[in-house]
C-alpha cells in the first residue's frame, strides 16, 4: 500500500503543478464509444481507457491482438506464444472476466485452451480498451474491463474524391518463418460504399527465447471480409458485414501448456463466421433520437483430430458454438433545470448454443451440450453542468441456461449499478472517479463440464454455480497540453488507482489430488495503479506506461492466480525527413519484476522471474512513391528467455518482421 500511496501522490503533484495549469486545450481525434455507448474523447472518459489506432498497428507491426495490447498499463495476454489460442488479461483478471467485442457486439465464446480472437490485425481500424467494471452498459462478463475491436471499412482505403482504390500488403517474420499477404479493394458510388478483403498466412513452429523450439505450434490461416454501408439519407446509415476466418495447425490437446501437461498431439482447425447488420438513425433536427440497432449471428467450429500414436489416434472431436445477438439503444439529449442530459436506454437479447461432438458419444468432459439465453435492459444519464459531469447507470440482466448432458437448468437475474463523475480542473486537466458493480454469469463450460482431464485427473460438473460479482472503485486524472518547440507538440499525462472487491469468483479447485471442480470463491480483491505519459512532436515521440496490480483470495488467505507484477513499457523514437523519404525509427522496452505471490496449491504455473526485453522499429514512406509504406521490427532483440506470469509457456524469442504495403 505504501507504493500505491506514493505513486498516487507523485502523479497528483505532477498533474496539479502551476506550470501545467496554464496549458492550452487540445482536441484529439480518438473517439471512444465503449465506456458509455456514446461518443466522447478518450481523455474525457470517466474511467481508465485507451485507444490504439491504425498508426499504432503500423508502428508495432504485431500479428495478434494480445501482442498489440501488451504495452498498455495492466494489460497482458495469456498464451500469446500460440496466437490461435491467445487470451487476454486486465488488472490480474483473466479472459473469462473480460468482455471482448467486434464492432460493439460481444463474442461470448470462451473455450479453455481454444482462444477467441479470430480476426486478422490488418483489418482493425481501432481497439478500444476500458479497464474496470463495465457490466452496466456492456452486460455480463465485464468485471475486469472491455476490449472492443472496430473493423475497417471502405473509407479507410479511399482518399477524398476517389471512387475505387485499395491496398495490397506482404509481410514476413523470421521466427516461425511466417509469411503472408492481403489485398483490400474498396469502392463507392453515390450513397453506398463497400470493402472486400482477403488475407492468408503460413507459419512453422515458433522459437522461444533462448533458441528453444516450441513443438506443435505451426499455424496456417486465412481471412475473408466484406463490409458495406448504405447512407439512405442524412440521418440513416445501414451497415452490413461478413467475416470468414479459418486456421489450421499442429496443436496439443492442452495448447496453453508444455511437457506432459500439454497432452496429446492433434490436428486442429478453427472456422469462425460472423454476420452483422447495423442501423444508425440520428436526425440532425431531433436531439431526442440517436437510435442504434444491430443484429449478429456468429458460428464457430473447432475440429481436433488426434494424430499421436496410441489408442486414441484418429479420434475426432468437434466444438460448435453459435451465438445470436440483438442489441438496441437510443440516446435522447436535452436540457432541464439548468443541466444538460444525455439519457440512453438499451436492451440486449442473446442466445448461445454449444455442442461437443465425438462420434458415438456426447463430449461432456470439456465442452458439454448446453444452451444459454440472456436478456438485459439498462438506463444511463450523462448529466453535465459547467465543469462537472455525473453519470448514473442501472442494468438488470436475466439469464437461463441448461445442460442436456446433465438435464439440469438454472434461471437467475442480476441487477447492477454504477455512478461516475468528472470535474474539469482547468482547460488541460480532468479528474474522474467511479464506483460500479460488475457481474459475470457462469460459462456453460464451467457449469456442465465433467469427465477425464487426462493423467488420471477428472472434472466434476457444478450446475449450481452462483454468478460472480464485483464492486470496483476507481479515481484518476487525465492531463493534455501543448508544449515544446512547436505549437503542435503535445504532452499527455494520465493516472488512475483502483480497488476491486470480488465475490463468488468461479475458479477450478482441487477436491483431491485427482478430482477438480469449478466452485465459487467467497471473497477476493484486487487493487493497484496505472500511470502513463506520452510526448509527440514533429520530430520526437516517446511514451511510458506503468502498471501494478495485487490480488488476494480472502477466503483462502493467499494470492490470486494470474496477477501480473510491476511492469513498465517504454517507447522512444524520432521522425526524420530525408531525400529518400519520411522515416519513423524507435526503440521499445518492456521490464517486469519477478512475481513470487502465487497460490500455495499452484503447481502448473509457479513464480515468474523478472525480465527486460528490447526491440527496435522503423517505417519508411518514400518521397518518390507516396503510395508505398515499408516497415521493419525487431522484437526480443537479445533473444531473452522469459515467461509472463499470466502464461504457462515462455514467450517468443528473437523475431525480425518486415512488411511492404502498396496503396492504389
Amino acid at each position: 500500500m505504501r507504493t500505491l500511496f506514493t505513486s498516487t501522490v507523485l502523479a497528483s503533484v505532477a498533474l496539479l503543478s502551476p506550470a501545467f495549469a496554464q496549458s492550452t486545450p487540445l482536441t484529439l481525434p480518438e473517439v471512444l464509444t465503449t465506456a458509455t455507448r456514446t461518443e466522447r474523447n478518450v481523455l474525457d472518459a470517466l474511467s481508465s481507457a485507451d485507444i490504439l489506432g491504425a498508426a499504432s498497428f503500423k508502428q508495432n507491426g504485431k500479428q495478434s491482438l494480445g501482442s498489440s495490447l501488451q504495452a498498455l498499463p495492466n494489460m497482458g495476454s495469456q498464451v500469446g506464444t500460440r496466437r490461435a489460442v491467445e487470451q487476454l488479461n486486465i488488472r490480474g483478471l483473466d479472459d473469462r472476466r473480460i468482455t471482448y467485442q467486434v464492432d460493439g457486439t460481444p463474442r461470448t465464446f470462451r473455450g479453455e485452451y481454444r482462444g477467441r480472437t479470430f480476426m486478422s490485425p490488418s483489418l482493425l481500424k481501432q481497439i478500444e480498451v476500458v479497464r474496470g467494471a463495465g457490466s452496466v452498459v456492456q452486460g455480463s462478463g465485464a468485471i475486469a474491463g472491455v476490449v472492443n475491436v472496430i473493423t475497417k471499412d471502405a473509407t479507410d482505403y479511399l482518399t477524398p474524391g476517389q471512387t475505387v482504390g485499395g491496398a495490397t500488403e506482404v509481410f514476413g517474420a523470421t521466427n516461425g518463418a511466417l509469411i503472408g499477404g492481403n489485398i483490400a479493394v474498396a469502392g463507392r458510388a453515390q450513397n453506398i460504399d463497400a470493402l472486400v478483403f482477403q488475407e492468408a498466412t503460413t507459419q512453422q513452429n515458433v522459437t522461444l527465447g533462448g533458441n528453444t523450439e516450441l513443438p506443435l505450434s505451426s499455424l496456417n490461416s486465412r481471412q475473408s471480409f466484406v463490409k458495406g454501408n448504405w447512407y439512405a439519407n442524412d440521418a440513416t446509415t445501414l451497415t452490413a458485414s461478413f467475416s470468414d476466418y479459418y486456421d489450421r495447425g499442429d496443436f496439443t490437446s492442452n495448447a496453453v501448456r508444455t511437457g506432459l501437461a500439454a497432452g496429446f498431439a492433434s490436428d486442429r482447425r478453427a472456422h469462425a463466421q460472423d454476420t452483422q447488420v447495423q442501423v444508425a438513425h440520428t436526425p440532425f433536427n431531433n436531439p431526442l433520437m440517436d437510435l442504434r440497432a444491430r443484429a449478429t449471428h456468429t458460428t464457430l467450429k473447432i475440429t481436433e483430430v488426434v494424430v499421436q500414436p496410441g489408442a486414441t489416434k484418429g479420434r475426432r472431436d468437434e466444438t460448435r458454438f453459435n451465438t445470436d445477438t440483438i442489441d438496441v439503444q437510443n440516446t435522447s439529449r436535452f436540457a432541464a433545470y439548468g443541466l444538460s442530459h444525455a439519457v440512453t436506454f438499451g436492451a440486449t437479447g442473446q442466445t448461445e448454443d454449444q455442442r461437443g461432438i465425438r462420434p458415438g458419444t456426447n463430449r461432456a468432459e470439456l465442452f458439454p451440450n448446453a444452451e444459454k439465453n440472456t436478456l438485459g435492459v439498462f438506463a444511463q444519464n450523462e448529466i453535465a453542468r459547467g465543469n462537472w459531469e455525473v453519470v448514473p447507470g442501472l442494468r438488470y440482466e436475466h439469464y437461463a441456461f441448461k445442460g442436456t448432458t446433465l438435464n439440469t437448468q438454472t434461471d437467475k437475474g442480476q441487477a447492477t449499478a454504477k455512478l461516475a463523475a468528472g470535474y474539469r480542473l482547468n482547460q488541460a486537466t480532468r479528474l474522474f472517479g467511479s464506483i460500479g458493480q460488475g457481474f459475470r454469469s457462469p460459462l456453460l463450460t464451467e457449469a456442465f463440464s465433467s469427465g477425464s482431464l487426462g493423467q488420471g485427473r477428472s472434472l466434476i460438473a457444478n450446475p449450481n454455480l452462483k454468478p460472480e460479482r464485483s464492486l470496483n472503485t476507481e479515481a484518476g486524472a487525465n492531463h493534455v497540453r501543448t508544449m515544446g518547440w512547436q505549437p503542435s507538440d503535445t504532452l499527455t499525462l494520465r493516472g488512475a488507482v483502483f480497488y476491486n472487491q470480488l465475490r463468488d469468483l468461479i475458479e477450478r479447485q482441487g477436491l483431491s489430488a485427482t478430482q477438480f471442480q469449478f466452485r465459487n470463491v467467497g471473497k477476493a480483491h484486487t487493487y493497484g495503479y496505472e500511470l502513463s505519459a506520452a510526448y509527440n512532436s514533429a520530430r520526437w515521440f516517446g511514451s511510458a506506461a506503468l502498471g501494478h496490480t495485487r490480488g488476494e483470495n480472502e477466503t483462502q488467505n493467499q494470492p490470486l492466480l494470474d496477477t501480473p507484477p510491476f511492469k513498465l513499457n517504454t517507447t522512444l523514437g524520432k521522425a526524420t525527413t530525408t531525400t529518400l523519404g519520411t522515416w519513423r525509427t524507435g526503440w521499445t522496452m518492456e521490464a517486469a519484476l519477478q512475481q513470487t505471490r502465487v497460490p500455495r496449491n499452484d503447481v502448473l504455473v509457479g513464480v515468474s522471474k523478472g525480465y527486460i526485453t528490447h526491440g527496435v522499429f522503423t517505417t519508411l514512406q518514400p518521397s518518390a512513391y507516396k503510395n508505398v509504406q515499408f516497415g521493419l521490427n525487431v522484437d526480443n532483440m537479445f533473444d531473452k528467455r522469459y515467461r509472463r506470469v499470466t502464461s504457462f509457456i515462455n514467450e517468443t524469442g528473437l523475431d525480425i518482421r518486415a512488411n511492404l504495403k502498396v496503396s492504389f
